[in-house]
């Protein structure tokens, strides 16, 4: 169960809630599926809204296991420190859980500023990963390239040989977070080694697309300041050329539109200002709460405000040259744009290929 799709038994249905974590009873309902099913494990990506409004106090949890811990829904959480504090609810839930005959972990992020908060709640084990040696869970021999990873991975119950086909240093966190969770759950660690080889990505998060272009095209979730950095400094070493971005601001107050156009500014060579789920607010002003943190930036030269979304995929594939990186942020996986009418079909992904195929068709 995760922001992007609810997956039993190889059946995949899109989450339209419009909640990462649903309310406690479809919760349940989708646990009851996974039950009939036949399923073992479970696995919820539980948010600090859902821990607060308590959407998952009864579930018996055996493993928690945390990523990194943003800045988002600080409109929520009047702090940071609250936040955690939100968050660090799940370690707490797991620690009391029924037993099950699985040790209760906790799977943390030492890299991350979050760990020192979370790793003083107690619970029977905690294992960390990270980049360093420091931690329990961590790569060697790490090699980079601009569509996966290769690296032996070193862990509690000995190492293995670990091929990534999917780009950035976010997944290799990830894989190595997945492999703690297996291994915590009893998985050998040689299969957790084959399995993370057969990963092929989660839509909308760096997710390719390519048609024979001589530019990339990436479609991510990126939807607030931190976020949007992070995707666009991942980018930066395997772009040849110009780094190129489309993004917009929400209408969600938690979001720092000015703070985006900084991100922009920093980590790209020439961004899109457009629309992203506007819903009452009016799009030109939400773009130009964004466009007042590209402090130094000229319109024209260094970025364009083209708030009709659809126009703006097309502008920054027309303008993309050979080696040229184009990233598509804020929407990812979603399939629909929420604006003053209503909740209106979008697919991101379709409007992207649509725009490659018609620049193709020209040259």
């Amino acid at each position: 169960m995760s922001t992007v799709a609810f997956k039993v038994s190889g059946r995949e249905v899109d989450n339209v809630s419009g909640q990462t974590t649903t309310e406690a009873p479809d919760v349940q309902a989708w646990l009851a599926r996974m039950v009939e099913a036949g399923a073992a494990c479970a696995v919820i990506e539980a948010t600090s809204h859902a821990l607060v409004q308590e959407r998952v106090r009864a579930c018996d949890f055996d493993i928690a296991a945390f990523t990194n811990v943003g800045h988002d829904h600080l409109d929520y959480h009047a702090t940071w420190e609250e936040y955690l504090e939100a968050k660090a609810r799940l370690i707490d839930l797991t620690a009391r859980a029924a037993d099950k005959g699985v040790e209760k972990t906790a799977v943390l992020n030492r890299d991350d500023p979050s760990y020192e908060h979370l790793a003083r709640r107690p619970i029977p084990r905690r294992w960390t990963y990270g980049m360093t040696t420091a931690s329990d869970l961590h790569p060697l021999d790490l090699a980079i390239t601009g569509s996966g990873s290769r690296f032996r991975m070193k862990t509690p119950l000995g190492e293995t040989d670990v091929t990534l086909n999917v780009p950035a240093r976010f997944n290799i966190y990830n894989a190595l977070c997945a492999a703690g969770v297996c291994l915590a759950l009893g998985v050998a660690v040689e299969d957790v080694g084959r399995g993370l080889a057969g990963f092929e990505g989660v839509r909308g998060r760096l997710e390719p697309v390519d048609l024979g272009q001589d530019f990339r095209v990436y479609i991510d979730f990126a939807h607030a300041a931190g976020s949007l950095a992070s995707a666009l400094a991942e980018l930066r070493p395997f772009t040849r050329e110009r780094l190129i971005v489309v993004f917009g601001s929400t209408a969600r107050s938690d979001h720092d539109r000015p703070g985006m156009g900084r991100a922009a500014a920093e980590f790209s060579d020439f961004f899109i200002i457009t629309t992203d789920d506007p819903l009452s607010e009016d799009p030109s002003e939400i773009a130009r709460d964004v466009q007042a943190g590209a402090e130094g930036k000229a319109p024209g030269l260094d970025f364009e405000v083209v708030i009709d979304r659809r126009a703006a995929i097309r502008r920054a594939i027309e303008i993309a040259r050979p080696g040229d990186t184009v990233l598509l942020a804020g929407k990812g996986h979603e399939r629909s744009m929420r604006t003053a009418r209503g909740s209106e079909p979008w697919d991101e992904r379709a409007e992207a290929e649509a725009a490659i195929r018609e620049r193709l068709a020209v040259s």
